[in-house]
């Protein structure tokens, strides 16, 4: 068996040929890598933002029935605030009706909870992310307030009831007022805040940027907003 070693290497032109192969090789296989995951990520990407895209659409019915039940939740305290007046009349409060309680749907944010927890988020498009940020925290304002709301429901439905089963002494009726009125405040604010997570959820389905100022507050509602 004749073993054949290997030559050596004659010159320094040689060695520097049989280096570079190597490296254009180790160049090459990193370079393939990179590109294989750049269209894993690039993939990624696309899914995410279908992802978001999905659950703006999905969120575009409960928002529509959010404001029409709190538009239908306001008209009923506009009606019990007219028939209680002053309170300074002595028959009885004829025309009172029970306080809407309309089922409030919260937006979804599960997409944007996952996309913004993973490590491709710094791939995404910067007004992407910027404009699921401010929803994300429009949509925290809004929880917030829904909590006060139902407690603040709870109370004014319980004065209502009352001056409708009979109490109609100038006290319950005043305690009826203010908690009506109260409630009235609380639920324009989440009515402002949902009518403007409408606009500004079709500004992001339309791939503009959100134009929102989110604070405690009245939002800062483009013009279209009172026009939807």
């Amino acid at each position: 068996m004749h073993i054949h070693l290997p030559k050596p290497l004659h010159g320094w032109r040689e060695f520097v040929g049989e280096v570079g192969i190597i490296v254009i090789g180790i160049l090459i296989a990193l370079g393939a890598e990179q590109v294989v995951e750049a269209v894993h990520d690039r993939s990624q990407v696309h899914e995410m933002t279908d992802k978001l895209h999905a659950e703006s659409v999905e969120n575009r019915s409960a928002l529509n029935l959010d404001v029409v039940g709190m538009q239908q939740s306001q008209a009923s305290i506009e009606t019990n605030l007219s028939v209680l007046g002053d309170c300074g009349g002595a028959g009885g409060f004829t025309g009172l009706v029970p306080v809407e309680r309309p089922t409030y749907l919260v937006p979804t944010d599960s997409a944007w909870t996952g996309v913004r927890d993973s490590a491709l988020l710094p791939l995404l498009p910067a007004r992407l992310t910027d404009s699921y940020h401010k929803l994300d925290a429009i949509r925290d304002l809004m929880v917030r307030v829904l909590s006060e709301i139902y407690d603040s429901r709870a109370e004014a439905s319980a004065r209502v009831d009352a001056v409708r089963k009979g109490l109609h002494d100038r006290e319950t009726c005043r305690d009826a007022v203010v908690q009506l009125l109260r409630l009235k405040a609380i639920q324009e604010l989440l009515l402002n805040q949902t009518e403007g997570y409408r606009v500004f959820n079709e500004q992001a389905l339309r791939g503009e940027l959100v134009d929102a100022v989110a604070k405690p507050g009245p939002l800062n509602l483009p013009k279209s907003a009172s026009q939807d």
